[in-house]
């Protein structure tokens, strides 16, 4: 039941079914689901072989005591209650659904594909839209070279994303279609073959350079975790110069321009990237107004009206993000959250080669796990995301990865002790 509820949740938080159908709007029924789920979930624990909680559950609840605790002293609570604690609980109760709601590591493989397939329907149907009804979402302007415009790929209109949000949703899952689908056999490399062309093109529609900068590390770390980096890397190289010619080919020429701007200072776009950085220098000034414990979750966009005076945004910035509403403090507690779910993957890794489980599916799940890892702790530098999914969703999989590779392990030390008189009891009571 508490299973079937999370793989609902899954579906309604990343398809956003309460807007695709309006009932479940009016209901409030992400909502509504994450209540019933957390009861239905209140008593199922996770611990691990000494009978303890995995360390990035004791961070994450930490942080939890750390925002109750310092929500009086905040400036503006009621920010934080109107726009900063909804988003984050759900956001935060991916971890602790995801570690309490998948028993089993079918389960697991499950949760998995069910995640990945979300993602790839979300870049999917804009493209699709883009194809079929010229869709494109969102625009870009700059002032490099006279104005200019450019049209970039969004989140399908039911969606919320705007393109570098979209560009980040492909990244997020190319390691498990790597190492689940492409390295899971015959039918999840039909499956990969069959969904890359339209799903790499809607990828370099969003004109995302933030987000073709995080392609690369994964790439890169999928040849760093193979077994020979070097010819891997050839191949790897080869592909990227064939995939890369043939889309750039297809591209407008201002969004050809767009990347361009990554290297060169004087094209459209250029301007947008130095912006960027000018921003976050002002930003990293706001960090000296109530540093220790910070102004309230939710508050960034008040802090930077407020203390630097000309933005009413969001910062773009992970780590200033949370400086800002949790103070340094809360910034510490977060990091060793992060920092506990990569000692949780390594772990996890040096167990799968001890028990010799490499190129199993846990062995994999937990690569992909760490080619993101290294991808997110980048991408967090240039995008805002405290409140959003993915650090919860994924130290839930990471803390689920070890679980089951001890598990494992305990299975087949269990089979081994069987004597042969046990074998023909068991098979005895098979067979009446």
């Amino acid at each position: 039941m508490g299973f079937l509820l999370y793989l609902l949740y899954i579906i309604s938080y990343f398809l956003h079914l309460p807007a695709r159908i309006p009932a479940l709007g009016v209901m409030r029924f992400d909502f509504v689901l994450a209540i019933v789920l957390f009861i239905v979930l209140l008593s199922s624990k996770l611990r691990d072989e000494n009978g303890q909680k995995y360390k990035p559950q004791k961070f994450l609840e930490l942080l939890v005591i750390y925002i109750i605790i310092t929500f009086p002293m905040v400036t503006w609570p009621g920010s934080v209650l109107d726009v900063g604690a909804e988003p984050w609980i759900k956001a935060a109760l991916f971890f602790f659904f995801t570690v309490k709601a998948i028993k089993s590591e079918v389960q697991f493989k499950i949760a998995i594909w069910f995640f990945v397939g979300c993602q790839v329907f979300r870049v999917l149907e804009p493209t699709y839209l883009h194809l079929t009804d010229g869709y494109w979402g969102s625009i870009a302007f700059s002032h490099v070279g006279g104005n200019s415009v450019l049209n970039r790929l969004s989140g399908a209109p039911l969606d919320v994303v705007n393109p570098t949000q979209l560009s980040w949703v492909a990244v997020n899952v190319v390691s498990f279609l790597f190492y689940l689908g492409w390295q899971g056999g015959n039918f999840g490399k039909v499956l990969v073959i069959s969904i890359s062309p339209l799903f790499f093109y809607g990828f370099a529609l969003t004109g995302a350079r933030g987000g073709m900068v995080c392609m690369a590390i994964v790439i890169l770390g999928i040849v760093w975790f193979s077994k020979n980096r070097v010819r891997n890397a050839v191949i790897a190289s080869v592909l990227v110069v064939i995939v890369m010619a043939v889309f750039f080919g297809k591209m407008s020429s201002d969004l050809q321009t767009r990347y361009l701007s990554l290297v060169e200072s004087d094209v459209a776009g250029a301007d947008t990237v130095q912006g960027r950085f000018n921003a976050l220098n002002r930003y990293i000034k706001t960090l000296s107004y109530r540093p220790v414990i910070g102004n309230g979750l939710g508050t960034s966009r008040e802090v930077n009206w407020n203390y630097s005076g000309n933005s009413s945004q969001i910062t773009h910035c992970m780590y200033l993000e949370i400086a800002q509403e949790l103070g340094f403090v809360g910034l510490f507690i977060f990091l060793l959250y992060m920092f506990s779910i990569y000692k949780l993957l390594h772990a996890a890794r040096a167990l799968v080669r001890e028990k010799k489980l490499t190129g199993t599916w846990i062995d994999r799940t937990i690569k992909a796990l760490l080619v993101w890892f290294f991808m997110d702790v980048v991408y967090s530098i240039s995008v805002f995301g405290l409140r959003s999914w993915e650090w919860y969703l994924f130290g839930g999989f990471a803390t689920l990865a070890l679980y089951f590779a001890e598990q494992a392990d305990c299975q087949e030390v269990t089979e081994a002790q069987i004597t042969g008189d046990e074998i023909t009891h068991r098979r005895f009571r098979g067979n009446v």
